[in-house]
């Protein structure tokens, strides 16, 4: 029996995140979790220069984060969703888990939910939904 590298990723994804779920960081009532396509998200976060981690964890890293949550995956505990919005010219920015974003792009997941705010929410899923 022959996989194509699109079932492949799709099993792949299936054993990896079995059991666990996106939960929202504590104490954003405001937020909302909005399942948006990893390659329209990372494409318009790229052009951020100074934030953009690339393929790998190559590029503006903090430390061991991107090393940390990849042995974190591991544990099967719930994953708090990165916090996302949009920056006063309307680019992405990730307040909190662009290292959770880089590595689960890296493994290949074609889709994530994200926490974005109660106002950005349509246009979230406008430009990112799946």
């Amino acid at each position: 029996m022959r996989i194509n590298t699109k079932q492949l990723v799709t099993l792949l994804e299936q054993s990896l995140l079995d059991g666990i779920r996106f939960v929202k960081e504590s104490g954003l009532k405001d937020y909302v979790l909005v399942t948006v396509s990893v390659e329209k998200l990372n494409d318009s976060w790229s052009t951020d220069k100074d934030y953009y981690i690339g393929p790998g964890g190559t590029l503006n890293t903090i430390g061991n984060r991107y090393n940390r949550f990849k042995e974190f995956l591991q544990t099967h505990q719930p994953i708090e969703a990165s916090r996302v919005g949009f920056d006063w010219k309307g680019n992405v920015t990730f307040g909190n888990g662009r290292h959770r974003f880089s590595v689960l792009r890296d493994i290949g997941l074609d889709r994530i939910p994200i926490a974005v705010h109660n106002s950005d929410a349509k246009e979230f899923k406008r430009r990112f939904g799946v």
